[in-house]
């Protein structure tokens, strides 16, 4: 990992002390901030307008944020409002006149007209790339075509971008070339394979071309299929059922065109062996043949009827017009080529194959409605964030599909119909991806051609095959989303999800397509995760369930970070924490002088005696241990807060101690914050408080306590999630050899259970000097002292009505239950008071 901007850093220190809401999570390139959360800037309109003019101001005016980037390379991507009123603005990154793909930033504003999230994904390194090409179109044509050996004329003209390749920024020539000239077989030499290329199956290569220096940089197969090359289908799964056609005067049609008339979309289904688009007499299509198999009507019935479907899905769960947004035309194309075994997208049509019908060959018919609701979601995710089809980001377009093939059909299994294999369920078994534990690491190709894939991201596929695993990691995230929407036990990690159901699911999900990663088209896993919470806190703000399930489910799969402040030593980060008591964090430490080498000191995570309490009239010293269970490096904002009791369930009231930036916790790992300073001026009056410390960041936020109401939420925020924890201590004014008297009360929480655990230093005692304790008969009668003389034991009682302490009983007064006075000779060391009841 490179070194962290250290301005950047200082930057972000400072601004977090005057903006405790902050949260930060910095690239990995350690280079600038990629996400920011909390309370940025007012806008000066709340308006789409005023967004799009405050976006570039702040870059511009906080350029240390973003490695000095010039706002002149950015063009306007997306614009758009949500649900809750808030507005989000995408700005998408240029070079000269070319594109930089899968850079952009985000804005999000809330309803009040604030900026509350920015998410950048920009280039920060192009300033020596150069931004005119030396390489000709047709130069660069001429090498795409021989590298891929297809030669057929491109289908569009070559396009000027800019690419990330393995870190490193180049001016690419990006050329498109479609194959479908009939050929031989060839091999093409990629960087980690030599792949046999069947010439003649459909191809849709997209070549990268260096524009400076005349080399292919990498190239990569885009025909979006459902599955590796080994499909089928059979005939009529929908059975019998009204149909959408069109009568054209001379035959009937496969065109539906019942939703054209309010601007929706028409969907015309075609036979490629046949009239386009496919036509019937009588219009009754009932041809059931599979000799050849090609003559079977059953498959267009339904691509034809299932696309409908999906069309209707889309329009009313999310409110878009077709998968263009426009009410672009659905074309499908049905029996491809002769028995072929797979259906695809390939960028403007559906395109289905027959299969074999012959487990050992293929499949059945390419055409059950999980098919059909897979390809086309291809399309709305082209026409929405643009994944690319290669490596994570592939492997999310094809995730994308089956899960919304599942919300789409209601299961979670993915071509099951077509699936004649006895080796799996299905070709993708979203609730067990591994089948289990049948997938294969060491033979990833095998494996999932045996429908068995990864299910986490510590076992996935890191090589060249299958365009870098589009179809074998997409199990990661289709296991997941399961876990996410119905709930269960992930198999590996053990960690276990509540479920949200299939409303919020697929909510979220869409947010991400449509909005969230629009001008991301590289994302990563890990950019998946900040995008559905970012969508989470834009689309259910208030809903603690549904963020930390959300947190829940990636952390259940292994990707993000973890970071967590433990409740107490039992506490191992586990949400929510089943312990019995929640006010004892070791990870919470104030000293009353500040320490010099706070990683040493605070090195020993068993130790439940680094803290101090408060020292009235002084500036104290918070330091929070930070430690990260997940699987990757995270940076964390840490805010102190300082309560009374009772003044849990009423964060406004609580004290602001102070904030700090914690960065690069590796997993597996703790660091120690920086010195929070609790100035002087800050701490209140002598008494018995809690210190809470809460930590959020990008990549792993803490619900919103703002919204806590009562004691009990906050107990459930605290025991819900691992991102808060606080710590019972004192404020007391007491400097050691100064004579004086204090007093402190030990007092339960209301309709709590008590528990006490007495510690007294007594060092910091004056030698000689007694304690007087006073409490409840049954509490003290049990106490046993340890580094303390009893000298004296007195019981009372005290009156009702007059309030008198009496050691016996007078006529008239009446009692309330006893009093035991105990009076304590101090002895050096340290005094440990324990009672082992649980009174209530």
């Amino acid at each position: 990992m490179k070194p962290l901007n250290k301005i950047m850093v200082d930057q972000l220190i400072k601004n977090i002390a005057l903006n405790p809401a902050l949260k930060v999570q910095i690239q990995h390139q350690g280079l600038a901030v990629q996400a920011l959360r909390g309370p940025l800037q007012k806008l000066s309109a709340n308006t789409l307008s005023g967004l799009k003019k405050d976006s570039k101001a702040f870059i511009q005016k906080n350029r240390s944020y973003f490695n000095s980037f010039s706002t002149s390379g950015l063009q306007l991507l997306l614009e758009g409002e949500d649900i809750n009123n808030g507005k989000a603005v995408t700005w998408q990154q240029y070079h000269g006149k070319a594109k930089v793909e899968g850079a952009s930033i985000r804005f999000h504003s809330n309803s009040k007209g604030i900026i509350d999230s920015i998410t950048n994904y920009l280039f920060h390194d192009l300033s020596r790339l150069p931004s005119s090409p030396k390489i000709s179109e047709a130069k660069a044509l001429e090498l795409a075509q021989k590298t891929v050996k297809c030669y057929e004329k491109s289908s569009q003209a070559p396009e000027l971008v800019v690419v990330r390749y393995k870190e490193v920024p180049y001016l690419a020539w990006k050329i498109e070339l479609r194959e479908t000239i009939k050929g031989g077989k060839s091999k093409i030499r990629t960087d980690h394979s030599i792949l046999t290329h069947e010439h003649g199956a459909p191809h849709i290569w997209i070549v990268y071309v260096n524009a400076i220096s005349s080399n292919v940089i990498y190239f990569y197969d885009n025909v979006q299929t459902a599955g590796p090359t080994v499909g089928a289908g059979t005939g009529y799964y929908s059975g019998g059922a009204a149909l959408n056609t069109y009568y054209n005067d001379i035959t009937y049609q496969l065109r539906d065109l019942t939703r054209t008339g309010a601007g929706g979309s028409e969907i015309r289904t075609d036979d490629e062996d046949g009239t386009t688009p496919s036509s019937d007499p009588d219009n009754n299509w009932n041809t059931a043949t599979t000799a050849p198999r090609d003559s079977n009507q059953g498959a267009e019935v339904d691509a034809h009827r299932y696309t409908g479907k999906v069309y209707d899905y889309y329009q009313t769960v999310h409110s878009r017009n077709g998968f263009n947004g426009a009410g672009g035309l659905f074309r499908i194309v049905s029996h491809l080529g002769s028995n072929y075994n797979n259906g695809y997208w390939d960028g403007s049509q559906v395109n289905l194959g027959d299969g074999t019908g012959s487990a050992a060959t293929g499949d059945d018919y390419e055409c059950s409605d999980d098919w059909l609701a897979h390809e086309w979601t291809h399309a709305y995710t082209q026409y929405t964030c643009g994944l690319q089809y290669l490596n994570e980001a592939g492997a999310l377009n094809e995730a994308f599909s089956d899960i919304m093939a599942a919300f789409i059909t209601g299961d979670w299994l993915v071509f099951e119909d077509t699936w004649l294999k006895a080796s799996a369920p299905a070709w993708r078994n979203m609730i067990d991806p591994t089948n289990g534990g049948m997938w294969n690491v060491a033979d990833p190709i095998n494996s999932v051609l045996a429908g068995h894939q990864p299910s986490h991201y510590s076992t996935r596929y890191i090589g060249g095959s299958d365009n870098g695993g589009v179809h074998i990691n997409s199990g990661i995230i289709n296991n997941l989303y399961y876990l996410l929407t119905v709930g269960g036990t992930h198999t590996v990690s053990s960690v276990s999800v509540t479920g949200i159901g299939q409303s919020a699911s697929e909510q979220l999900l869409w947010k991400c397509m449509s909005d969230n990663l629009v001008g991301h088209s590289t994302a990563t896993f890990l950019d998946f995760r900040q995008a559905m919470l970012d969508a989470c806190l834009e689309l259910f703000p208030t809903d603690l369930v549904k963020l930390s399930q959300v947190k829940n489910a990636f952390h259940a799969v292994g990707i993000g970070p973890d970071l967590f402040v433990r409740d107490n030593l039992a506490d191992s980060g586990t949400e929510p924490f089943g312990g019995s008591y929640l006010w004892a964090s070791p990870d919470i430490i104030n000293r009353k002088i500040a320490v010099s080498n706070p990683v040493v000191a605070f090195a020993d995570l068993t130790n439940d005696s680094l803290w101090e309490n408060v020292e009235y009239g002084q500036n104290n010293f918070v330091y929070v241990r930070v430690q990260n269970r997940g699987d990757v490096t995270g940076d964390t904002t840490v805010n102190v807060y300082m309560s009374g009791a009772t003044t849990f369930g009423t964060p406004a009231s609580w004290i602001h101690v102070g904030s700090t930036l914690v960065t690069s916790v590796a997993p597996g790992t703790m660091k120690v914050s920086n010195a929070i300073t609790f100035a002087s001026a800050l701490i209140p009056a002598p008494g018995h408080y809690c210190m809470i410390a809460v930590l959020s960041s990008p990549l792993d936020p803490a619900p919103d306590h703002s919204l806590i109401t009562s004691v009990s939420q906050y107990l459930d925020f605290v025991r819900n999630t691992n991102n808060i924890a606080y710590r019972n201590m004192d404020v007391e004014d007491i400097m050691p050899g100064v004579p004086g008297s204090y007093g402190a009360v030990i007092q339960n929480m209301k309709d709590q259970p008590e528990y006490y655990d007495l510690k007294i230093d007594l060092r910091r005692f004056v030698p000689g000097v007694k304690m007087l304790l006073k409490g409840d008969r049954k509490f003290l009668d049990g106490a046993i002292p340890q580094g303390l003389k009893l000298i004296a034991r007195e019981k009372t009682s005290t009156c009702i009505s007059c309030s008198r302490e009496i050691t016996t009983s007078k006529t008239g007064c009446l009692l309330e239950p006893a009093k035991t006075f105990m009076l304590w000779n101090m002895v050096l060391g340290m005094c440990l008071w324990t009672n082992p009841l649980n009174l209530k």
